[in-house]
This record gives C-alpha cells, sequence and structure tokens, in this order.
C-alpha cells in the first residue's frame, strides 16, 4: 500500500535527527552499551528503507561498540551525521 509506506518513510525522516542525537549522546557520555544499542536499532530501520549508507555506518558503529574500542566513533558518528542529513533532504524534497 504506498500511502502506508509514504506515512512510514515521513515517520522515519521525523524521527532520524532525533536518533542520531542519542547517538551523539551515548558517545558523548561514552556509554558503548547503549550505542551499541542505538546502532543496532537504526542499522534495523534503516534497512527496512533500503537507507543501506546509513546501515552501514551504523553497523559499522555497532560493531566497534561489541569490542568496546570507541577510538574511530567519533569519525563514524560524524559520517552518520552527514549521511541522515542528506536523507533528510532527499526525503523532503521527495516526500
Amino acid at each position: 500500500d504506498r500511502d502506508f509506506m509514504m506515512e512510514m518513510f515521513k515517520e522515519y525522516r521525523a524521527h532520524l535527527s532525533e536518533r542520531v542525537d542519542e547517538i551523539q549522546s551515548a558517545l558523548q557520555d561514552r556509554d558503548t552499551n547503549r550505542l551499541a544499542r542505538l546502532a543496532h536499532n537504526l542499522k534495523g530501520v534503516s534497512l527496512n528503507f533500503s537507507a543501506d549508507p546509513l546501515a552501514t555506518i551504523s553497523l559499522h558503529l555497532e560493531e566497534i561498540c561489541k569490542r568496546e574500542d570507541l577510538t574511530h566513533a567519533p569519525d563514524l558518528v560524524a559520517q552518520l551525521d552527514v549521511e541522515a542529513r542528506r536523507l533528510e533532504d532527499f526525503l523532503s524534497n521527495n516526500l
């Protein structure tokens, strides 16, 4: 059902920046468990919408959290932020 999917895309877009903010907060707190959980959730929902770049970055973030090595986490979160903004712009112009 097209209308249902469009509504789901709008919901995804509406909460995307909030999800990225939560991830940034978890990183700032150096809370690997929360960061891994948030990255896992974003990965899953992004895969549902074929937002592969966001899902891939989230996967990498989740994996480094499992190893409890946040060395590259700031770079990944920065990439996540850029990609989320790019996707939000795309969805805003196409929904």
